[in-house]
């Protein structure tokens, strides 16, 4: 019991660090102070898309009602609850955004050689721009309060610097390792206290900026494709992230809990290194000498991405019927200007709601909502091949509504994840 109010207290203290912090400028392109290296701030500080499509589902909710490999990621307190062994081996997610738009272009009668180049133009809006395209693949396990993931996500993000300018496209990867552990600290009858502690370690690197006329150049040929997937001989940012997540789980009567998680914390302390080359930047950023060489850097607040999350859920488990209900606050510790001026705004952009509803063995349903956007999904659990679907809606303004992009995510995964 003193180990839990000891973390929560902990927990409590380390988010009074935060002031208001306007985030206006994420996804900004950035000059370092020696003025030749670049970097996206709001790119660089986004996190790899570690957790599942069930998760997106749901609303971005889990703080509470996470489960396998998802818990290390949304709160490691919540792995003491996985004791039954369970693995995916492996899970394939690939997301496409916006979705809607790709469909009406794709509906327009032109010829092939211009698709590409009209997608591309309708799809990026000025200003900050979501992930056009999104892969990843992992394999982990998690039993008895253990948990490892291994991961590599890959994303295609776009950029405008101006109204005036025109769209840069890049691709972008971050793969790495995640490990956490749980323990009960005080269990009863009726009431029981979880608390853990997860660690990664990511390496991160995209590539200098495309234009899409650059793009469509390069792809007119079919042996360019690999140049624009994989620029090895493009300028290059590369760096590490290793983000620590703490929580701890309140559980009465195995329906009701209350969370509370501070997740991603010291991701990126020593910001992102400007290589001449993705070849050589992976390679010499592993040596101080590689660091010598490099012109410059971005760098990035050693808790600029640190999140303080709380929530409260229902899970009766009843025998017949077993609902999942989870509302939560995310990222508290971050707000913007517009946000302080409106609790309207502010309630709707950190607000996340998820319903999970069991109509059969094998089909599951999910209904979320996150900073005021809606977002749908279906499980067919056909055992042990799983199949995730899910349409939702992101935001990447300030605040609700300001700048909503949807989005269509499909994983498959062969694993052994009895989350009922």
């Amino acid at each position: 019991m003193k180990k839990g109010i000891i973390i929560f207290l902990l927990i409590a203290s380390l988010s009074s660090v935060f002031a208001s912090d306007d985030l206006s400028s994420k996804g900004n392109m950035q000059k370092s102070s020696s003025g030749n290296a670049w970097g996206v701030k709001g790119i660089t500080n986004v996190m790899p898309n570690t957790t599942s499509n069930r998760i997106a589902a749901l609303g971005g909710t889990g703080t509470v009602l996470s489960t396998g490999l998802d818990s290390l990621y949304l709160n490691p307190a919540n792995l003491a609850k996985q004791q039954k062994f369970f693995i995916e081996v492996p899970s394939l997610n690939i997301s496409i955004s916006p979705f809607a738009k790709l469909l009406k272009v794709l509906k327009k009668d032109m010829k092939a050689s211009d698709i590409l180049s009209v997608a591309l133009n309708d799809l990026i809006t000025k200003g900050n721009n979501p992930v056009l395209l999104n892969a990843d693949v992992g394999v982990g396990f998690a039993v008895k309060g253990f948990g490892f993931n291994v991961f590599a996500d890959v994303g295609l993000f776009a950029y405008t610097p101006d109204l005036a300018g025109s769209a840069q496209i890049f691709p972008m990867v971050t793969a790495g390792a995640s490990v956490g552990y749980a323990h009960s600290v005080f269990k009863t009858k009726y009431h029981r206290i979880d608390v853990g502690l997860s660690f990664s370690f990511m390496v991160r690197a995209y590539s200098d900026p495309y234009t899409i006329d650059e793009i469509t150049s390069a792809l007119s040929s079919s042996e360019n494709i690999t140049d624009i997937l994989i620029p090895l001989n493009r300028g290059a940012m590369v760096g590490f992230m290793h983000p620590i997540s703490v929580g701890m789980t309140y559980t009465f009567a195995d329906q009701l809990s209350a969370s509370v998680a501070f997740n991603n914390i010291w991701p990126s302390q020593g910001g992102m290194l400007h290589f001449a080359t993705l070849t050589s930047g992976i390679s010499d950023i592993w040596s101080s000498g590689g660091r010598k060489k490099s012109d410059g850097k971005t760098s990035i607040g050693a808790l600029d991405t640190a999140s303080l999350d709380v929530g409260v859920a229902w899970n009766p488990k009843w025998k017949w019927f077993n609902p999942r209900v989870e509302f939560d606050l995310y990222d508290l510790t971050h707000y913007t200007e517009e946000q302080t001026k409106s609790f309207k705004y502010f309630f709707g952009a950190h607000m996340r709601l998820g319903i999970e509803l069991f109509v059969a063995e094998f089909l599951g349903l999910r209904f979320g909502v996150n900073g005021g956007r809606l977002s749908f999904g279906a499980r067919l659990d056909l055992w042990p091949i799983v199949i995730d679907l899910t349409y939702g809606w992101r935001e990447w303004g300030e605040y609700a509504g300001d700048s909503p992009k949807d989005f269509l995510s499909l994983t498959v995964k062969i694993g052994w994840d009895r989350t009922k």
